[in-house]
């Protein structure tokens, strides 16, 4: 194998110097945390860029204490499996930059908005990386001041795609725009980790994760109502069709679990999707303000909490009759009204989305589209700035205030409550701090009452990226994300994802 890693980084080398291409070459080595498991790692990451086009490679090796090589990251036994470790290797192909008139970015998506953000704001991809990598896909086209956006968050997994969007914006007369956004995520349960891809999730089976011949732990129990079928003879019992025998119902139990019990977890079996449509007016009143509007309907179903059948489960609309947007130098500010239909919330396709998409509590899947109902009807505001504070700082900053009903479980029914979002991020500009190459924390809290109480969900996500020189050329890279899901008894445990590396520029 390590002569094909050897072949493979050299081909790509040999390919991107020829012609005027300039190469930077970063190398580099620690830990990763994947799966719970705390793995070594060396890295070479090449980047090519010539003229408006940009490539970045990701080469690298885990290896456990043990000194066993991660090798699902390179599989070469099949050529579908060849082909998903050669793309893995592919961080990012860019062309040109969002502003201009064609731009194109493969791989890793950092932050994609579409419109205003009412369903998809700072969307990412690469949340999980580098225990998921995502080949995502941001396209963008201007021609005669018509813009058309296509969204792709993974490309490896076509048909269970998080984030499948794409827009148009038309110029109605001078200054006034017309946009039109169609957003889904093609299949929730696409979420659920299945290392060993089976089609039976990692969370029914966690003892064999990575061994495709062993699925979830209710196998030997079914293997045990096969060998009771076959002893009671049930084929012969079923066909005599006596229905007051006990041992012909005994044959008809077992044979509804055997024709079931197989796909009950099984997600190759299932999909659910949830889209949203949203439109957008815009009028530019100077080059430093813009004022908006913007309207948003998902669809879908959300869960019933009452099992009543005259419960609307429909998925709800989202409003912001008007909006500012206003730049000042150094400072840019959003500020709009709002409200919304019960079983809506805003911005569905967040930062965090692909956390929350789904989660599992007790072998219950639970979607982000089932908890919907949760949400009454609201209304507020929303404050967003991003400023540069004398070249020092730059930050960034939403909270969003909403008032109206939240469903209440003591009471089965709606109460008045407030639901509220904080969104924050901070930079250092480290070019003026001497041995500190990188200093950036995030922290988002949102639909809750009081996001500054820090009471954990599936909404919360905590990150930060140090960066420290320890000689020319040579820097010790700290990288942590922290999200939290459900457990077996409704509590919500922390998932970690750390990286510790060692990083050399040549």
């Amino acid at each position: 194998m390590k002569y094909k890693i050897i072949l493979f980084a050299v081909f790509f080398s040999f390919c991107f110097n020829q012609g005027k291409i300039d190469p930077t070459y970063m190398a580099t080595f620690g830990s990763v945390t994947m799966n719970g498991k705390v793995y070594n790692q060396v890295s070479f990451r090449p980047e090519f860029t010539t003229g408006k086009l940009g490539i970045g490679l990701d080469l690298y090796i885990y290896f456990d204490e043990d000194g066993n090589i991660y090798s699902k990251d390179w599989d070469f036994s099949s050529f579908e499996s060849s082909f998903k470790t050669l793309i893995d290797k592919i961080y990012y192909i860019r062309y040109g930059q969002p502003f201009n008139d064609i731009y194109f970015r493969i791989g890793a998506l950092e932050k994609v908005t579409m419109g205003y953000g009412i369903l998809v704001r700072h969307y990412a991809n690469n949340m999980d990386y580098p225990q998921i990598r995502r080949l995502g896909f941001d396209f963008r086209y201007t021609f005669s001041d018509f813009r058309l956006e296509f969204i792709h968050s993974d490309l490896k997994e076509f048909s269970n795609a998080g984030l499948l969007g794409i827009r148009a914006m038309v110029p109605v007369i001078p200054k006034f725009d017309l946009g039109f956004s169609l957003v889904a995520d093609l299949n929730q349960y696409g979420g659920l980790l299945d290392s060993d891809e089976d089609g039976y999730p990692d969370f029914v089976e966690p003892e064999w994760a990575n061994d495709p011949n062993q699925w979830y732990q209710y196998q030997e129990l079914n293997e045990l109502h096969s060998n009771l079928f076959n002893d009671l003879s049930c084929d012969d019992e079923i066909d005599t069709g006596d229905t007051s025998s006990q041992v012909y119902q005994d044959c008809k139990d077992l044979e509804a679990i055997l024709n079931s019990g197989n796909d009950v977890f099984n997600i190759n079996n299932k999909k659910d999707i949830v889209s949203g449509l949203a439109l957008d007016l815009s009028y530019d009143i100077s080059d430093r303000i813009t004022v908006f509007s913007e309207f948003a309907q998902l669809f879908g179903d959300t869960s019933n909490p009452l099992n009543d059948p005259s419960f609307d489960t429909n998925l709800g609309y989202g409003f912001i009759p008007i909006g500012f947007h206003m730049n000042f130098n150094s400072v840019s500010v959003f500020i709009d009204y709002r409200k919304s239909s019960e079983n809506f919330i805003f911005h569905y396709w967040g930062k965090n989305y692909e956390h929350n998409r789904v989660n599992v509590s007790n072998y219950d899947i639970i979607t982000k589209e089932s908890l919907l109902y949760n949400y009454g009807n609201q209304e507020g505001t929303s404050l967003a700035f991003i400023a540069n504070i004398s070249k020092y700082l730059k930050f960034s900053v939403n909270y969003i205030y909403l008032n109206g009903k939240k469903w209440n479980q003591e009471i089965l029914d709606y109460k008045k409550d407030k639901n509220n979002s904080f969104y924050s991020k901070f930079e250092v500009d480290t070019s003026r701090i001497p041995r500190i190459d990188i200093a950036e924390i995030f922290y988002q809290q949102t639909n809750t009452k009081k996001p500054f109480d820090f009471e954990n969900n599936e909404n919360t996500l905590i990150g930060y990226n140090i960066g420290i020189e320890l000689a020319d050329n040579m820097s010790l890279i700290f990288k942590g994300r922290k999200t939290f899901t459900l457990d077996s008894n409704g509590n919500y445990n922390a998932v970690k994802n750390t990286q510790i590396e060692t990083l050399i520029y040549f």
